[in-house]
């Protein structure tokens, strides 16, 4: 750190960047702290975003650009591959609805403004909560420089069992879809990918509107997704037909 003097700590609101966030307090004085909302939060993160705005001196919150991603390349969905950065060609499909993979979707509406206002603001060091235990990381390492910018991940070796009771023992509490056992805090209310991490089993219970709305999104991808995998059922059942 004494090598730069411009350092941003990414916070996105969830436990790892809050660990990463109250481990540094003592650089608080040295750090500025980015968040994207990616203009779809959920009101849970919001509440503590708002907290730690209140109480860090060098606080900076980013306008995500999610709606936009949607309206010009199409909702994410994990039937596309992660990072491969194409959409189903537009077919004469009833219904249809352009779609992306999840990757890009949180690149282009959550990371890359982040990345663009660092930049503008001359931010040499970044320092993530990223760890080695996450099974969605991103694939540069602790001390790469990208674009300029030194990423450092402090809190790498820690494990998830480190990183909650860490916080707890800091007395900040968690947003509550943590304790209903979702795996990771999610960035959009009506994102209609990553759906392993749980979040619309939380939504429906507590935001029921917004879970209608993703029922309603999910239903159109698969107009979109089953003549595909029509098709390659009948391809497999003909290959494999005796």
């Amino acid at each position: 750190m004494d090598a730069h003097t411009k350092i941003a700590l990414q916070f996105s609101g969830g436990r790892d960047s809050l660990a990463l966030l109250l481990a540094m307090r003592l650089y608080w004085d040295r750090v500025t702290v980015y968040y994207t909302n990616s203009g779809d939060a959920y009101p849970e993160t919001q509440a503590l975003v708002d907290a730690v705005r209140g109480v860090v001196p060098h606080f900076v919150e980013i306008k995500g650009r999610v709606k936009e991603v949607h309206e010009q390349m199409g909702w994410p969905s994990d039937v596309m591959h992660p990072g491969t950065g194409f959409a189903f060609a537009k077919q004469d499909i009833d219904g249809y609805v352009q779609l992306i993979d999840r990757h890009n979707c949180c690149f282009n509406s959550i990371m890359l403004p982040m990345h663009e206002r660092m930049k503008a603001d001359g931010i040499t060091l970044l320092l993530r909560g990223q760890r080695d235990e996450d099974t969605t990381k991103s694939h540069v390492k602790s001390g790469d420089i990208i674009d300029g910018v030194q990423l450092m991940f402090p809190i790498a070796h820690w494990s998830t069992d480190q990183v909650n009771k860490y916080i707890a023992s800091q007395g900040v509490p968690l947003p509550p879809y943590y304790a209903a056992g979702l795996t990771s805090a999610p960035d959009c209310m009506r994102c209609t990918a990553w759906l392993e991490h749980g979040a619309n089993k939380y939504l429906k219970q507590h935001h029921p509107e917004v879970a209608s709305e993703v029922n309603k999104r999910l239903t159109k991808i698969r107009v979109v997704v089953e003549p595909f995998i029509r098709r390659l059922s009948e391809a497999q059942e003909t290959l494999n037909d005796n």
